[in-house]
């Protein structure tokens, strides 16, 4: 199977979110932009400048190999989106705390097919 172009994947992403954004998150988020961009530590990242109509979700092609795995890291920025809109302190300071992994969990059994969304939890958020 051949990987994605950039374009592709940035149009699969934005399907992804849509269809997600409903169904996982019952409307709550706003659309974010998405770049296709290399990015150091990560697969895909969330960025909000204060702002909602500046919020960015970037996805690492290098990661997002197949349609799974792109849609297992969306969904897994939409979490960080909803951390936001909860404007706590605490939830947003526990990036991959209680609040998180609660939703992971939720997602989950929404969802079986996103079993794997486990394993983006990082390592040391899992103590």
């Amino acid at each position: 199977m051949a990987r994605m172009t950039n374009s592709e994947l940035n149009r699969y992403a934005r399907s992804v979110w849509r269809t997600e954004n409903p169904r996982l998150f019952g409307g709550r988020l706003q659309m974010p932009a998405f770049k296709i961009q290399a990015l150091p530590e990560a697969s895909g990242m969330w960025h909000h400048i204060g702002n909602p109509l500046r919020e960015t979700i970037s996805l690492d092609p290098k990661y997002c190999t197949t349609k799974i795995w792109t849609r297992i890291i969306v969904v897994h920025e939409m979490i960080h989106q909803l951390q936001a809109i909860q404007k706590s302190a605490r939830t947003i300071a526990e990036q991959h705390g209680r609040f998180f992994q609660h939703h992971i969990v939720r997602i989950v059994a929404t969802d079986i097919t996103l079993f794997q969304l486990i394993s983006t939890v990082p390592k040391w958020a899992k103590k």
